[in-house]
C-alpha cells in the first residue's frame, strides 16, 4: 500500500553537526498512485467530521478512506461540483460540510449527498482575477476569506456570503493584505506590503508600527520589514516572516518572545534555479517552511531553517519541486500535498532511531552489530573496520572515535583485518574479539588499550564468523568452512570440522552449546567435553528443520527454541525433539527470517524480508512493524535487516548492508485499537449511491429488483490501515463471520425479499477489536407476486376450484345416498308388502284345497316358496342398498345374523370375530354387496356340501385391507376336480370385481380355507 521510506541521514547529521545536532527524525510514506489518486499534482488535504481524508488536486476533488480515492463528478448529482482544480478545503461550523475553493470559486460541498452550493462575494467592485485567495478561521469559528494585496471578508452563514464586516476585523484603508493569522490572545495579525499590523477584536482597533498605543513589542521590533508576503505565529508566540521586496531574494527573519529580531537563513535544493518559501505551519512542535524547491524546518539551535531529507536519493529522497500543505488529522497524521503526489509524514519519536553507516562505511557491508555492558555498540563492516556509537537518553546517537582508533592502534597493512564478521565481548579476560577474513583475530585488551592481531594455525586462513563464551569463559569460534575452535588457558584447539559455514552460536540456557550452519543444520555440543550431543537436520518432514540453512537462533524458554531458516520460522522442542514450522500459510507475515532477538517481556522480534514483525508465542501471533510506526521498510539489500542485538538497557537492534535501527521494544508495541469501521461505499449493479438517497426509517430500503449490492468500508484509521483484518457477514442471509481478503468489499447477488443486517468489524495485529460492531440494516421489498396477499389469493384461487368440484361431489354422493334410501324404501314398503301378501294367500289357498287336489297344492307350493326366496333377496337388495349398512361394521352385524340363521339350525358350531379397527372403514354399495355375498356362498357350500361340525369367521381391517376368513372342519374337496356347480368360480369372479383376491385352501379330509383380501376405503 504505501511505498519507498525516505528518512534523514540522522546518524550522519549528528555527527557532522556535534552537540548541536538537533534529533528529528522524518519519515515519509507516499500515498501510491494506485489506490486511484487522479493527479500527482495535490493542492491541499482536509478532513471531514466523519473521518474521511479529502483531497484536492489540479484534477479535482477525492475522498482517500485509507484504501483507495474516490471521485465525486456525477451527472447524477444536481447540482455538483465544478469540474475545476481545487484549491483550499476548508472545515466549517457544520458537520458534514466543506468550505472547497477552486481558485477564486468557493463552495459549500455537502460530504453525504456530495451536493454543492456557490458561495458569493459582496463587493463594491468586481476583484480583478491576478489576486489570489487564501481562506482561515479563527478560534471563534470565523471564516475569513483574504484576497492577497486587496481585501479580507467574512463569511456570513445566514447570507450564504462573504462580506466585509468591521464588527469581526478591520485595518487601514491603505493597507493590502498578504496573511492573517490569530496569536494565543484570540488577536488577529495581519500582513501586508506596508509591514505588519494587529486587530483586537476586544477594543476594535488596529494597531501598526506607526500607530501602537499598547506598545506591542512585535509592532515594535519589526517596523522595519516591509513586503511581507507570509508570515507564522508558532504555539509559542513566535513570528516567522518572509519579506519579499520587488526587487531581490525574499528574506526570512525570526522573532522570540523577548528577543531581538533575527534574519535567519533558509536551504534550497541543491542545484535549483529558482526557489520559495512561502508557507510555515507548526506540526508536533516543529515549524516547517515550504514552497517552491524548498522544504525545511526550523532547527531550534541553529536559528535556521534547514532541509531535512535527500531529495535525489532513490532510497532515501522526497523527490518533489513543490509543497504546498502539511495538514495533521485527527488521529496527528501528517500529510504533505506536493506536486509528486500525497505523502504520510512521521515524525519518529524518541524511542526508535533509524541510521546509515554510509558515511563511515562507504561501500561496505554492515555485518553485525554487538552492544558493550557500558552502552556502547559496535558496528562492524567488510572492508572498513567498525564503528562505535553510544545513544542518550533520547536516542540521540554519537560515534565513539576512541575506541575504535584504539583498537587499530598500530595494526598491520593487512586489509583482512578491516573485514570484520563479529564482536565478542569476553568480560572474564576483559578482551574485545574481532572475528575477521582470511582466519584474522583481533584481541584488543581494555585494561591496557592495546590490540595482539593474530593468525592462528588453527584457522586454516578460513574466515571467523562467529562468537560465543560459555559459562566457564571459554571462547567458541565457527569459521566459513565449518571449524568449531575454542579458546582456553590452553590457547587455540580445533573441536570440530562440520565442513559447512557456520553463521551463529548460542549458550543454551542449560549450558550447551548450539552451532547454526548455512547447510547442515544444528548442531549441539557439550562445551565442557566438546562433545556432539545432538544434531537438528531437514528431512522434509513436518516436524523437522524446514531446510537445513539456518540463520540465526534464540532461545524462547525453557523448551522451545526458535530457529531461523532460509524459509520459514520454525519452532523446535528441545525436550520432545519435534519442530512446529510456521510459514504464510499458518501466520507467518513474511516467508524468510533473516535474524531473531527475544525482548525482556519473551516477545520474539524477527527481521524478515518485509520489515521487522514481533511473535507472541502465546497467542502465536505476528505483528507487523513499518514507516508508520518508525522502522524501515524492506525494499532492496540495502535495507533488509541480517542481524540483531539486545541491548544491556533493554533495547533492541537491527542491522542490514548500509542501515540500522534502535528501539525500545516496550514502548513501539503499544497497541492502539481500531477506530469503528465506516460504510465507505454502497454500489447497487456496480452503480455508487449515496447511502442518504436509500435509507428511510434507519434502513437502506430497495426494491425486489435492487437486490445485487456492494458494500466497501475501512476503518479511518490511517496510520493503521495495512495492519487491520476486517470481518463481515450478513445477518439473514448467513451466520459466520467472513474474512475480507484482496479488497474491502463485501458483495451479495440475488439477495431474496428480507429483512437483512450487514455488520462489520476490524481487528489489528494485536488482537483488538475497534469498540463497536457497524450495522447496517437492508431492507428489500418483495415483489408483488412475492407479497404475502398475492400469495393468498394464488392459495384462493386454487383453493377455490377445489372446494366448489369438492362441493359438487359431495352433493352428488348425497344426492345418490338419497336416491339410496328412497330406493330402499320403496322396495322394503311396495314390493316387499306386495311379497308378503302372495306368501300369505299362497299359505291360506293351500290350507283351503280340498284332498287328492295335488296339482293345486303343488303349484301353492311352489309359489309360496318362490316368494319366501323372493322375500329374502329382497331384504338383501335393501339391506346393500341402504347407505346406513356402508360402514364394516354394519356388514359384521349382518354377517353374524345370516351365519347364526344358517348354521345354528344345523347344530354346527361356529365363531366369528373381528378387530376395532374396521369401526371406521366403509365399503361401497357393490363392495359391500359382493362381499356379502362371496361370504353367503361360503356359508352355503359349509351348510350343503362340508359336513362341518366347527366354523371360525373372522373379519378384520388391517394395513389399508378387509381380510374375511372362513374355515371349517368339513370333509374338504381336491381344488384340482372341478365340481358342477358355478359356486367357486363366482366367489373368484367377485373378487376381482373388490380390486383384491381370493385364496382358497382344501384337501380331501382336512376342511377349506378361504381368505377374501379387498382394499378398504
Amino acid at each position: 500500500m504505501l511505498c519507498r521510506i525516505l528518512p534523514i541521514y540522522i546518524l550522519f547529521l549528528l555527527i557532522a553537526c556535534g552537540e548541536g545536532a538537533f534529533a528529528y527524525e522524518i519519515l515519509f510514506n507516499q500515498i501510491p498512485a494506485a489506490s486511484g489518486l487522479s493527479s500527482n499534482f495535490v493542492n491541499c488535504v482536509g478532513q471531514s467530521s466523519d473521518g474521511y481524508i479529502w483531497v484536492g488536486t489540479q484534477n479535482g476533488l477525492q475522498r482517500y478512506d485509507g484504501y483507495q480515492f474516490r471521485h465525486f463528478y456525477n451527472n447524477a448529482i444536481r447540482p455538483g461540483l465544478p469540474p475545476l482544480p481545487v484549491n483550499q478545503i476548508l472545515n466549517v461550523n457544520k458537520p458534514d460540510l466543506l468550505m472547497i475553493r477552486m481558485r477564486h470559486r468557493i463552495g459549500i460541498f455537502n460530504t453525504r449527498d456530495y451536493s454543492y452550493k456557490d458561495i458569493p462575494i459582496r463587493t463594491t467592485e468586481a476583484i480583478p482575477e491576478t489576486h489570489d485567495f487564501f481562506l482561515s478561521r479563527d478560534s471563534k469559528g470565523h471564516i475569513f476569506l483574504l484576497v492577497y494585496s486587496y481585501g479580507i471578508y467574512v463569511y456570513n452563514e445566514k447570507t450564504n456570503c462573504f462580506e466585509t464586516n468591521r464588527k469581526v476585523i478591520s485595518y487601514d484603508k491603505n493597507w493590502r493584505p498578504t496573511a492573517l493569522r490569530e496569536d494565543r490572545k484570540g488577536q488577529l495579525w495581519i500582513s501586508a506590503f506596508e509591514g505588519l499590523g494587529c486587530y483586537s477584536p476586544s477594543a476594535r482597533r488596529f494597531y501598526t508600527h506607526a500607530d501602537n498605543p499598547l506598545q506591542l513589542p512585535q509592532l515594535q521590533k519589526t517596523g522595519s520589514v516591509k513586503n511581507i508576503v507570509a508570515f507564522f505565529i508558532d504555539s509559542r508566540n513566535r513570528f516567522f516572516i518572509n519579506s519579499w521586496p520587488p526587487r531581490g531574494g525574499f528574506s526570512i527573519y525570526y522573532l522570540a518572545p523577548g528577543a531581538a529580531l533575527e534574519r535567519v537563513a533558509s536551504q534550497a535544493y541543491p542545484g535549483v534555479n529558482y526557489c520559495e518559501l512561502s508557507s510555515f505551519t507548526e506540526k508536533k512542535g516543529i515549524v516547517f517552511g515550504f514552497g517552491v524547491n524548498t522544504f525545511n524546518l526550523f532547527s531550534e539551535e541553529d536559528r535556521a531553517f534547514t532541509t531535512f531529507h535527500e531529495r535525489d536519493d532513490n532510497h532515501y529522497g522526497l523527490n518533489v519541486s513543490n509543497v504546498s500543505q502539511i495538514f495533521e488529522d485527527r488521529d496527528k497524521n501528517l500529510w504533505v500535498a506536493t506536486d509528486n503526489g500525497l505523502y504520510m509524514m512521521s515524525v519518529v519519536p524518541d524511542y526508535i532511531r533509524n541510521g546509515t553507516t554510509t558515511h563511515r562505511f562507504k561501500d561496505a557491508s554492515m555485518t553485525n552489530m554487538r552492544p558493550l555492558a557500558d552502552g556502547r555498540c559496535i558496528l562492524s563492516s567488510w572492508g572498513s573496520k567498525i564503528l562505535v556509537i553510544r545513544y542518550d537518553k533520547n536516542l540521540v546517537i554519537r560515534e565513539d572515535r576512541e575506541l575504535a582508533d584504539g583498537i587499530y592502534r598500530g595494526g598491520p597493512e593487512d586489509r583482512n583485518f578491516s573485514m570484520v564478521w563479529d564482536v565478542l565481548e569476553d568480560r572474564k579476560r576483559n578482551t574485545l574479539w574481532l572475528g575477521c577474513q582470511a582466519g584474522r583475530l583481533i584481541r584488543y585488551d581494555r585494561a591496557s588499550g592495546t590490540s595482539a592481531f593474530l593468525k592462528p594455525e588453527v584457522f586454516k586462513e578460513s574466515t571467523v564468523r562467529a562468537f560465543a563464551a560459555d559459562r566457564t569463559g571459554k571462547v567458541w569460534m565457527g569459521t566459513q568452512n565449518g571449524k568449531l575452535v575454542r579458546y582456553d588457558e590452553h590457547g587455540f584447539k580445533l573441536i570440530r570440522e562440520l565442513r559447512n559455514c557456520i553463521v551463529k552460536i548460542y549458550l543454551e540456557h542449560n549450558g550447551d552449546l548450539w552451532v547454526a550452519t548455512a547447510g547442515k543444520g544444528l548442531y549441539v555440543f557439550d562445551p565442557i567435553s566438546g562433545h556432539l550431543r545432538k544434531t537438528y537436520v531437514s528431512d522434509r518432514t513436518a516436524h523437522s528443520l524446514s531446510t537445513n540453512e539456518v540463520g540465526d537462533i534464540v532461545q524462547l524458554d525453557d523448551s522451545i527454541m526458535a530457529v531461523a531458516c532460509s524459509a520459514n520460522l520454525d519452532l523446535l522442542n528441545i525436550k520432545s525433539g519435534k519442530v512446529r514450522q510456521l510459514n504464510i500459510y499458518n501466520g507467518l507475515p513474511q516467508g524468510v527470517v533473516t535474524s531473531l532477538q527475544k525482548d525482556a517481556r519473551g516477545f520474539l522480534w524477527l527481521s524478515t524480508i518485509g520489515g521487522i514483525c514481533r511473535f507472541d508465542k502465546r497467542t502465536m501471533a505476528f505483528k507487523m512493524f513499518d514507516r508508520k510506526d518508525g522502522l524501515l521498510n524492506t525494499s532492496d539489500m540495502l535495507t533488509l535487516m541480517q542481524k540483531s542485538a539486545r541491548f544491556p538497557d533493554g533495547m533492541m537492534g537491527f542491522c542490514g548492508d548500509a542501515s540500522f535501527v534502535i528501539f525500545n521494544p516496550e514502548k513501539l508495541s503499544h497497541s492502539q485499537r481500531p477506530q469503528n469501521v465506516t460504510i465507505t461505499d454502497f454500489k447497487l449493479g456496480g452503480r455508487s449511491v449515496s447511502l442518504d438517497s436509500v435509507t428511510n426509517e434507519g434502513a437502506v430500503r430497495l426494491q425486489h429488483n435492487q437486490n445485487s449490492l456492494s458494500i466497501s468500508f475501512a476503518s479511518l484509521s490511517y496510520s493503521q490501515s495495512n495492519k487491520l483484518r476486517y470481518f463481515f457477514k450478513l445477518d439473514g442471509a448467513g451466520g459466520n463471520w467472513i474474512k475480507a481478503e484482496n479488497s474491502l468489499t463485501a458483495t451479495f447477488a440475488s439477495l431474496a425479499p428480507g429483512d437483512y443486517t450487514f455488520m462489520v468489524r476490524a481487528i489489528n495485529n494485536d488482537g483488538l477489536y475497534s469498540p463497536g460492531i457497524t450495522r447496517l440494516r437492508i431492507v428489500i421489498s418483495p415483489a408483488f407476486y412475492q407479497t404475502w396477499w398475492f400469495v393468498l389469493f394464488l392459495i384462493a384461487l386454487t383453493v377455490f376450484p377445489v372446494v366448489v368440484i369438492y362441493r359438487l361431489r359431495v352433493n352428488k354422493l348425497l344426492e345418490v345416498q338419497r336416491v339410496r334410501g328412497k330406493v330402499a324404501r320403496d322396495l322394503h314398503d311396495d314390493i316387499g308388502s306386495t311379497l308378503t301378501s302372495i306368501n300369505i294367500l299362497s299359505e291360506v289357498a293351500r290350507g283351503a284345497l280340498a284332498p287328492g287336489e295335488h296339482v293345486v297344492h303343488s303349484y301353492l307350493s311352489r309359489i309360496s316358496k318362490n316368494s319366501t326366496q323372493m322375500m329374502e333377496a329382497m331384504d338383501d337388495i335393501v339391506w346393500s342398498i341402504k347407505p346406513d349398512n356402508d360402514q364394516l361394521v354394519r356388514i359384521a352385524a349382518r354377517m353374524r345374523e345370516h351365519t347364526a340363521g344358517v348354521l345354528e339350525p344345523m347344530n354346527i358350531n361356529y365363531t366369528f370375530d373381528s378387530n376395532e379397527t374396521m369401526r371406521t372403514a366403509k365399503l361401497g354399495m357393490d363392495e359391500r354387496r359382493n362381499l356379502f355375498l362371496i361370504f353367503k356362498e361360503a356359508l352355503n357350500n359349509i351348510s350343503k356340501y362340508a359336513m362341518a361340525t366347527s366354523v371360525c369367521i373372522s373379519l378384520n381391517c388391517e394395513q389399508g385391507s378387509v381380510i374375511l376368513t372362513v374355515q371349517d372342519n368339513g370333509i374338504g374337496f381336491d381344488l384340482s376336480v372341478e365340481g358342477e356347480g358355478n359356486g367357486l368360480s363366482n366367489m373368484r369372479k367377485r373378487a376381482l370385481l373388490l380390486r383384491g383376491g381370493i385364496n382358497i385352501v382344501s384337501a380331501p379330509g382336512c376342511g377349506t380355507r378361504i381368505v377374501v383380501k379387498i382394499p378398504v376405503r
